[in-house]
C-alpha cells in the first residue's frame, strides 16, 4: 500500500487510470466542503500537508491531510475575494497567493481561529487576466504573470511592485 496520498497521486507514484485514481488515492475520489464549481487550479504545500485550490466560484480553498493518512479535509477557505474565477494558486509556508481572472492578485494568511482566510494585499497592475502567480523558494518575492503580456515581480509583504518585464 502506498501512503503518499495526493502527492504521490500528483506525481505519478500511484496507479490513476482514465482520469479516475484508484483507492489508494481517496482525495481525488470524494472531499466534502468542495468549490461550488469548478476547481481551475491547485498547488501542494513542500510538506505535502496543504493543498490549495482556486476555482470558478473565485474562492480559495485549503486542504489539510489527517495525520499520515492520504485523505485531505477542508481547512481554511475565502470568501469570494476575487471579482472573477481564481486562476492560478501558490503556497510558501502559512501564506497563500492567488491570481484571477478580474486582474489582481491577492496574499492570503489563515485566520487565527475558524475556518477563514484573511486577504493581507491586494496587488494590482496588471491590465489583463492574472494566469499564474509563484513565490520565491525563500517566500520573499512573488511572481505574476498576466495575459496583458507582463512579469511582475512583488514583496509579497509590503505589496511593492518591484519591477515588470514586458514579453
Amino acid at each position: 500500500h502506498n501512503d503518499k496520498g495526493l502527492h504521490g497521486c500528483i506525481c505519478g507514484e500511484q496507479d490513476v487510470k482514465g482520469g479516475v485514481a484508484n483507492e489508494d488515492c481517496p482525495l481525488l475520489r470524494e472531499a466534502t466542503g468542495g468549490h461550488v464549481g469548478g476547481v481551475t487550479c491547485l498547488d501542494v504545500s513542500r510538506t505535502g500537508k496543504l493543498l490549495v485550490t482556486g476555482g470558478t466560484d473565485r474562492t480559495v480553498r485549503v486542504w489539510k491531510r489527517e495525520g499520515r493518512s492520504s485523505r485531505y479535509t477542508l481547512w481554511k477557505q475565502s470568501s469570494p475575494g476575487h471579482a472573477k474565477e481564481v486562476k492560478s494558486v501558490s503556497i510558501h509556508g502559512r501564506r497563500i497567493v492567488s491570481g484571477s481572472a478580474d486582474g489582481t492578485v491577492k496574499v492570503w494568511a489563515p485566520t487565527g481561529r475558524g475556518a477563514g482566510l484573511s486577504c493581507q494585499q491586494t496587488l494590482t497592475g496588471h491590465r489583463g487576466a492574472v494566469s499564474s502567480v509563484h513565490f520565491s523558494p525563500d517566500g520573499k518575492r512573488l511572481v505574476s504573470g498576466s495575459w496583458d503580456k507582463t512579469v511582475m515581480v512583488w514583496d509579497p509583504s509590503t505589496g511593492e511592485q518591484l519591477c515588470q518585464l514586458n514579453v
